[in-house]
């Protein structure tokens, strides 16, 4: 099995990581109504989700370095596929908040599977491409639920269609790993290596209290966390934000969405081909500023649709470069053979940041209305920016020592 033929397969899973995780976001309003469940309950539900998401992070390396990258994706695809499922079929919030703490369990493990090869066997251009990848399934999926519910007036068959993508793909990969197994001996030692977990990987053993002894090391899991607390709560929220603060149609809202997650595709394919013309640390400050440029345009309170379009856009440009560059700043401040292991933990904090933000903004939603939840989302990303310079300080400061 050729290397660029497994890569296609791993940036594919990436691509139903994004669509698995925000089918439902993006009619949550239509659904809410069909449950009987309050439109603030996204957020307790979500924070299911990611605090699962958080807890199976610490278990994701283990698994890889036992298995390999290719078992261990496949595991995360069967989850989420299951977790569409769920969505499919719920009747309740109950069901609804099974299956995000499914979903979360698939998506911790295709996203620390993915990312931990990707990060040590790439540059920065695969890192941002794979993360493409995740925008490109973030933009089908509202796609497919405005399409459902416009000419197939259900948007349960748009849980099922993404449900039946998954399952072709999990297919797909138990088929590649056969056929890498039975020619493995034929093809070049370096890929061999690439394809499978290094003897150092295997042996390594390092607990969480070795890790934040390392320079650095816990400032910028805190910054993971409160970076994906920003992604996170864009992800979620915005499709809601705009249909109940503009009084728009869920098909509208949907669409949003769609223009949000497809400026953040398109911002990261194209920071894929140009990101060596860049440093690291600059795409990451361009990436945070624009974003909280676009929270900021959120509180002027047009209902032009053109409007809408451009401040989805601008939120997604934002975004974009954030997590991935941030994922591959990591071998520049550790170094190649501590970025797995560091990963993992840092995923932890990450999804645990938007298992709390998640719920944090439940409360502002419930206590003070969805019309200030903005004011909370901009003070998330200027704690992202004030941790992120701190970081970049210390770094130029310990390599001038």
């Amino acid at each position: 099995m050729p290397m660029y033929n497994f890569l296609f397969v791993i940036f594919t899973s990436y691509v139903l990581y994004g669509l698995s995780g925000n089918l439902l976001n993006s009619v949550w309003p239509k659904v809410a109504e069909d449950i009987g469940a309050a439109v603030a309950l996204l957020g307790v539900v979500s924070t299911f989700c990611n605090i699962t998401s958080g807890i199976t992070s610490a278990f994701v390396y283990k698994i890889r370095r036992k298995f390999g990258t290719n078992i261990t994706v496949s595991i995360g695809l069967a989850f989420m596929a299951l977790s569409l499922i769920l969505y499919g079929v719920a009747k309740n919030i109950y069901i609804i908040g099974i299956g995000f703490i499914v979903l979360g369990i698939g998506n911790a493990i295709v996203d620390v599977g993915a990312n931990s090869y990707i990060i040590k066997a790439y540059d920065a251009k695969k890192v941002s491409l794979l993360h493409a990848c995740w925008g490109i399934g973030s933009s089908v999926g509202p796609m497919i639920m405005a399409l459902s519910i416009t000419f197939l007036k259900n948007y349960r068959i748009g849980f099922a269609i993404g449900a039946v993508i998954i399952i072709a793909v999990f297919i797909l990969m138990r088929f590649m790993k056969r056929k890498w197994e039975a020619n493995k001996a034929s093809v070049a030692k370096e890929i061999v290596e690439l394809h499978s977990v290094s003897e150092e990987e295997k042996t390594s053993n390092k607990k969480f209290v070795d890790i934040i002894k390392i320079d650095l090391a816990l400032i910028v899991m805190i910054c993971f966390f409160f970076g994906n607390a920003l992604n996170g709560l864009m992800n979620t929220w915005i499709a809601t934000i705009f249909v109940e603060q503009r009084h728009i149609s869920v098909i509208e809202g949907a669409n949003l969405a769609t223009v949000f997650f497809a400026s953040l595709t398109l911002m990261r394919v194209i920071l894929g081909f140009i990101a060596s013309n860049f440093k690291t640390k600059n795409v990451i400050f361009f990436g945070i500023i624009v974003a909280i440029v676009g929270v900021g345009l959120m509180f002027i309170k047009s209902t032009n649709i053109y409007f809408l379009y451009l401040n989805a856009a601008v939120l997604g440009i934002g975004i974009a470069p954030i997590i991935p560059f941030l994922n591959h700043y990591l071998k520049t401040l550790f170094g190649e053979n501590n970025v797995g292991e560091i990963l993992g933990y840092c995923s932890i904090f990450s999804l645990t940041g938007i298992g709390i933000s998640s719920f944090c903004a439940t409360l502002v939603v419930k206590f003070f209305g969805i019309d200030v939840i903005q004011v909370y989302i901009i003070i998330v990303a200027v704690i992202l920016l004030a941790i992120f310079s701190y970081i970049v300080y210390r770094a130029s400061k310990r390599a001038n020592i």
